[in-house]
């Protein structure tokens, strides 16, 4: 008898040591993160990849009499769901986490909320027909694979929101012909895209650095570079080692193909023209607009005379924008985070801690 009960509460924790959720409504599962909040997960640590066809997700779920906002969806929670093909995400979720939807083979549609702040690690990774998506103007991280090998895409939006782009975050996905980087990014990661199918890519003037192997094997046939100086490549110059520099056309804002051409590597390009950049920005160090934060309050030790000033946050919201005659001008930064100033046409970004 004692024998039995032995199996039989052996056997017991075991099942109960697979199981890697909290509960579940509705054929999701859950685990509970605090009092007041859930993540979508999946149903045992033995079976991931147990969703399949297509998936609400709700803003909320009760369970035991509490109800909790369902705000993240959790790492690996819909990996290698060979059989999903679409998923809706409620409007209070913040973030999709490591390999959350890694391998979803089928899967040919998700919507993004805008409330969604993180795209984590690996998250979309090898979605193979995933074609199009647009990420809303609230996201702020892209991490890094986040939508490696989705060699189906071939349209994908970036908001001025985000201020990071992981390593290889678009790796292999060779169908994606062009991309615009917006102007909230100030360095473009290694490998980000590395064996991609670009033929043109707008490297923004707030990119300022750009990683090793970041177009590796592009056929890259145009590339605007919004910046004004060009950006330092002498410690990256197999930038562009798989691009034809002889037939690729480098477009440099007016007044800077000089510039282009005594540059190391930027040199290399043989057809280099010159166009309006509307609003082309040079990024340089804080100290160099002559700015510093204290107390709350971004402070102009020598404000321009005649530039114009502009302080926006990551979101672009306005925060400040005028020109300026007065020396010692102080602006009260309403938030801790990150603020960009733009004096005239140089931009930095800077820290409220």
């Amino acid at each position: 008898m004692k024998t039995k009960l032995l199996l039989i509460g052996t056997c017991l924790v075991f099942a109960l040591s697979t199981r890697a959720y909290d509960f579940s409504l509705g054929g999701i599962y859950y685990n509970i993160a605090s009092s007041k909040t859930a993540y979508v997960t999946y149903s045992m640590l033995t079976s991931i990849g147990s969703y399949s066809g297509s998936i609400e997700i709700p803003e909320s779920v009760t369970y035991n009499g509490t109800t909790y906002s369902v705000d993240s969806i959790g790492s690996k929670a819909f990996s290698s769901c060979i059989n999903l093909t679409s998923v809706t995400i409620p409007s209070n979720n913040q973030s999709l986490g490591y390999q959350s939807f890694y391998g979803c083979s089928s899967l040919t549609s998700i919507t993004l909320p805008t409330s969604l702040i993180t795209i984590g690690e690996s998250a979309l990774q090898n979605c193979s027909l995933l074609t199009t998506i647009t990420i809303p103007n609230s996201v702020k991280t892209i991490g890094s694979a986040a939508f490696g090998y989705c060699s189906e895409l071939k349209s994908i939006t970036i908001p001025n929101s985000v201020t990071d782009i992981g390593t290889a975050a678009f790796i292999y996905c060779t169908k994606l012909t062009s991309i615009s980087i917006p102007n909230s990014i100030t360095s473009i990661s290694s490998s980000t895209f590395m064996y991609s199918g670009l033929t043109s890519i707008v490297i923004p003037s707030s990119v300022n650095k750009i990683g090793q192997n970041a177009f590796l094997m592009c056929g890259l046939q145009s590339i605007h570079a919004n910046r004004l100086q060009p950006i330092d490549l002498s410690s990256n110059t197999s930038l562009f080692v798989y691009v034809n520099t002889s037939t690729c056309i480098l477009y440099v804002p007016k007044g800077s193909k000089l510039a282009y051409q005594n540059a190391v590597v930027w040199k290399e390009f043989t057809n280099i023209v010159e166009e309006d950049v509307p609003n082309a920005i040079e990024t340089v160090q804080a100290n160099e607009l002559g700015i510093m934060i204290e107390n709350d309050k971004l402070i102009f030790v020598n404000s321009p005379d005649k530039d114009a000033i502009l302080v926006t946050n990551v979101e672009g919201k306005t925060i400040y924008h005028q020109s300026v005659h007065t020396n010692n001008l102080t602006i009260f930064l309403p938030i801790k985070g990150m603020y960009i100033v733009k004096v005239g046409n140089k931009c930095s970004k800077i820290m409220n801690l």
